[in-house]
């Protein structure tokens, strides 16, 4: 664990949290569930309106050593910030706090798509899931910037 710590704390993914830290309940981003804030839109439709993306899926790939989160571009304008390469993506557990980085390989680039955004188009972005630490049914926040999408369920 203190391992596993160390090496996302040197990519520089987020801030460490403590462990006495408490996870505050939020609505839940799951797309089979119906739920609604105040204002009567979903946090799914919240995302779609000022982010200009609809989350299609976070789901382990690799045979669990990464978490594959997808998303579909309804306004290109709107999701350029989710874009930006100096912006660095990071995947956080919601039970514990521990923060995954995308991977970097010297030959390949971060692991993540990019280039023109077309809207309709589907994009990915793979995020380490060192000793299969993510588990499937287990709630994500996926931040990018000032782009944050909480309760995400990993399938």
């Amino acid at each position: 664990m203190i391992l596993t710590s160390s090496v996302f704390m040197l990519v520089g993914c987020t801030q460490k949290r403590d462990s006495a830290d408490e996870v505050q309940p939020t609505p839940v981003l799951d797309p089979t569930v119906e739920t609604h804030t105040l204002g009567g839109a979903s946090p799914a439709s919240m995302i779609e309106e000022t982010w200009g993306i609809r989350i299609e899926s976070a789901m382990l790939s690799a045979v669990g050593y990464m978490v594959d989160f997808r998303f579909r571009v309804l306004d290109a304008a709107k999701a350029m910030p989710i874009f930006d390469r100096k912006t660095k993506p990071c995947l956080i557990d919601q039970a514990t706090g521990a923060a995954f980085a995308v991977p970097n390989p010297p030959k390949v680039g971060p692991l993540r798509s990019g280039g023109h955004i077309k809207e309709g188009k589907v994009y990915f972005i793979f995020f380490a899931n060192p000793a299969k630490y993510v588990k499937s049914g287990n709630k994500v926040t996926v931040v990018i910037g000032d782009f944050r999408a909480q309760d995400v369920v990993i399938q």
